[in-house]
């Protein structure tokens, strides 16, 4: 769906708003600069949701990363737009049109002489909070939080750094130390931050109450939430799941796996199994970018799996105990053409069902789908009449002999042991059905 088929898109995210689905993501413009667009989806078609212009403050610069979140009735964008320096960018549409709240001049609501990276935006105590990392006077990426509070944005951490007016400290667990593409939410009256920070890269948590931050991974200066804190672990996704707060990454292996913990009562544990490998669907395939979702009383982790030339989008649900596909559980993922590869997959609800953004092939095209119950099936029944009979069987038989062709529904009814091939067992264990034998 992207505005310019014909150039590469990479997506952001999805909210609903006033009973319309707005997605945002980047694409180029005809001088190689990235825009950041808008559309809206009303259940039938995607209009343009920016108005047919892209939300840059200067479309002559390149923007990226962004971001959409709701805040009192009103659609807020983040994102990070070259200006010498990346600044951090926000506007917000109240339905009608969009207005910058960064100041609309040439610089956002970052420093002025520093790059500004990888923004989200959250909602607590009915403000908006921004979070993002940022290369201040030294070069050591700060991850810094501001609250947007009658019309104004305030840091929400105290700055420890020297007089130098080039250099600010953030909410880092130590300020000498990068850290880099935090996640934001809110929680039990609580703000919550992850991102990745040190070497080997730690996952690291802070809670702030409103006044005060304070680290809930563990708190070492040099380990965080990682499996094996001898790994680097990066792009750390936040959700709240059935009141507790989750947290999922992807850190290196043999092969990277995506990892998660659930926070409760103060301390952290396991939603993986907390063996070697996480819930990579192959776990012998690298996977990266999971972003969290809870929606009817599961929790989804979405992400890219698989080699750089034909990563697939991989989707799994969590029902408070164990992880299984919500993809279709084969060797190929939610790609539109499976050969292609795709990234960087997000999730949103709509129209109550689930629906999945990715950005897919070259040059790369923004893809949404949406999840839809399969309808229930007998197994061994080819024809749908709800017996299963011998010539269920024959059916099998004459297909392996080549005498007719199948539908893909019935390959799907007569696949019994679902490993993809119609053959002699599928014969077998339909007629072990029909003679009360069972499976």
């Amino acid at each position: 769906m992207n505005v310019n088929t014909g150039v590469s898109a990479t997506t952001g995210n999805v909210v609903e708003y006033n009973g319309k689905a707005y997605a945002i993501w980047t694409e180029p413009n005809g001088s190689a600069k990235g825009q950041i667009r808008v559309k809206a989806y009303n259940g039938n078609t995607w209009t343009a949701g920016d108005l047919g212009v892209s939300l840059n403050y200067d479309d002559t610069k390149d923007a990226i990363s962004p971001y959409l979140a709701l805040h009192n009735n009103e659609l807020y964008a983040i994102w990070q737009e070259n200006n010498s320096y990346w600044q951090v960018r926000v506007k917000k549409f109240d339905g009608t049109s969009w207005t910058f709240v960064d100041g609309g001049q040439d610089n956002g609501i970052n420093h002025t002489k520093s790059n500004g990276r990888n923004p989200k935006l959250a909602v607590y105590n009915n403000d908006l909070y921004a979070v993002w990392d940022e290369a201040s006077g030294n070069g050591i990426n700060q991850i810094m939080v501001k609250k947007y509070s009658n019309g104004q944005w305030a840091y929400a951490h105290q700055d420890v750094s020297s007089s130098n007016s080039n250099l600010r400290t953030g909410i880092n667990k130590l300020t000498t130390t990068a850290g880099h593409s935090p996640s934001i939410i809110a929680h039990q009256s609580k703000l919550y931050v992850a991102w990745h920070e040190g070497s080997p890269l730690q996952i690291r948590v802070a809670e702030y109450d409103g006044s005060t931050w304070t680290f809930v991974d563990g708190g070492s200066d040099t380990t965080g939430l990682n499996h094996d804190t001898t790994k680097s672990a990066t792009s750390v996704s936040l959700q709240v799941y059935n009141d507790v707060l989750y947290a999922a990454w992807s850190e290196s292996a043999t092969k990277n796996q995506i990892r998660v913990k659930k926070y409760e009562n103060g301390a952290w544990a396991y939603a993986d199994g907390g063996q070697a490998t996480g819930i990579n669907f192959n776990t012998g395939e690298e996977a990266y970018f999971p972003v969290l979702y809870a929606y009817k009383d599961e929790l989804y982790a979405i992400r890219h799996e698989g080699s750089y030339s034909s990563r697939q989008i991989r989707v799994s649900k969590y029902n408070g105990s164990t992880w299984t596909s919500a993809d279709g559980g084969q060797t190929v993922g939610l790609n539109r053409t499976s050969t292609n590869s795709a990234n960087n997959g997000s999730l949103f609800a709509y129209n109550n069902e689930l629906h999945a953004m990715w950005y897919e092939g070259s040059p790369s095209q923004i893809r949404v789908a949406v999840s839809k119950s399969k309808p229930q099936i007998l197994k061994g029944d080819a024809n749908g009449d709800g017996v299963v009979t011998p010539a269920d069987a024959l059916l099998v038989n004459k297909y392996i002999q080549g005498k007719l062709q199948l539908t893909d529904e019935q390959k799907l009814r007569l696949d019994m042991n679902d490993d993809m091939v119609i053959d002699s067992i599928d014969a077998s264990m339909i007629m072990s059905i029909y003679l009360g034998k069972g499976v």
